[in-house]
C-alpha cells in the first residue's frame, strides 16, 4: 500500500528546528507526515501549539490566529488517504 512507507515514526532534527520558527503556513509537496511528527517533538511551551493540516482540495481559509500553524499538503497526505494524491503534472 502507498500510505505505509510514507508514515514517519521520528522526525529529523533539522525539521524540528525549522518548526521552532513561527511560520504562518507551510506548503508541502510531500505526502509523508514528517511535519506533523516534528510538530509534536517541538517544545510544548512555544507559540503555534496547534497544527492545522489542510488538503489541497479544501477551501483556503486565511490564518489570523498566531497560535495556529497551517500545513497545506499540495499533493495529499498519508494521514488523509481517502482524499486524492497528486503524482503527475496532468493531475
Amino acid at each position: 500500500m502507498l500510505v505505509d512507507p510514507f508514515k514517519v515514526s521520528e522526525a529529523g532534527p533539522e525539521l524540528v528546528d525549522l518548526l521552532r520558527y513561527p511560520w504562518n503556513r507551510i506548503f508541502s509537496f510531500n505526502i509523508d507526515d514528517a511535519v506533523e511528527v516534528a510538530h509534536k517533538a517541538v517544545d510544548i511551551d512555544r507559540n503555534q501549539s496547534v497544527l492545522q493540516p489542510l488538503h489541497f482540495k479544501e477551501d483556503f481559509v486565511e490564518n489570523k490566529n498566531p497560535d495556529v500553524l497551517q500545513l497545506i499538503h499540495l499533493h495529499g497526505s498519508v494521514r488523509n488517504p481517502s482524499e486524492p494524491f497528486v503524482f503527475s503534472y496532468r493531475q
